[in-house]
């Protein structure tokens, strides 16, 4: 067989795989656990969003709404959030690092600022200092699976596959449903060269996206003003 069907087959069989999963999950016969974050957590999205909603021009709120996506598990929408942000002020992180910097310095028991921390850091292209972030509130509460997603991310990016596969595998015994969990944990097998693990996760990605609880309802501005540089700087 060569190289070529081989691949051509694994693809087959992988999107079968998909399709089964995908039916098995949407049928209300098996009816199998979606992710659900905390309801502590879950109830800050709405005034997140309202904050967004009032002030869509704010790279302040969107960079707050993605935070709370992120930390509740909605990835996509948080990454969404950030490129709201960016292009609001491609600069934001000049705001963010020294006002949450001073925040944890004030009160270093609150996980939350630690977490906006590391994303500033992340954006200044200082990820190891943003690695240190996640595994201070790790340090805290061993059981925080976004601290220890996002920490398995950043040691992905910097190379360390092994260390991002160990981390996001811990993160899925605590939390087997959350979709970008194995999101995750399926590029780092595809960034080993493990095609068959990564295509698995990313099966298992799908469909628990499909599970998970649904975000209350939020219609986006359908255009936001483009701001000034001075805009910007004030923001």
């Amino acid at each position: 067989m060569t190289s070529k069907t081989s691949r051509t087959t694994l693809v087959s069989q992988l999107l079968l795989g998909l399709f089964l999963l995908v039916t098995v999950a949407s049928s209300p016969v098996f009816a199998i656990k979606g992710y659900r974050p905390p309801d502590a957590l879950y109830k800050e999205i709405p005034p997140a969003q309202a904050a967004v909603m009032a002030s869509p021009n704010s790279a302040d709120a969107h960079f707050e709404l993605a935070m709370v996506y992120a930390y509740t598990g909605y990835i996509e929408e948080g990454w969404e959030e950030l490129k709201r942000v960016n292009e609001l002020n491609a600069n934001y992180a000049a705001i963010a690092v020294p006002k949450y910097e001073a925040l944890t310095k004030s009160d270093p028991t609150n996980w939350k600022y630690k977490f906006k921390l590391a994303f500033g850091y992340y954006f200044q292209d200082q990820k190891e200092k943003g690695q240190t972030q996640f595994q201070l509130i790790l340090d805290q509460d061993p059981n925080n699976i976004w601290a220890m997603g996002f920490l398995a991310f950043l040691k992905g990016e910097s190379g360390d596959i092994p260390t991002a596969i160990s981390l996001t595998k811990k993160a899925l015994t605590i939390e087997p449903h959350a979709p970008a969990l194995h999101f995750l944990l399926g590029t780092a097998y595809i960034k080993k060269g493990d095609y068959l693990a990564g295509g698995g996760e990313m099966m298992s990605y799908l469909s628990n996206r499909t599970r998970q609880r649904r975000l209350p309802e939020m219609k986006h501005p359908k255009a936001l003003a483009v701001p000034t540089k001075s805009a910007q700087s004030a923001n």
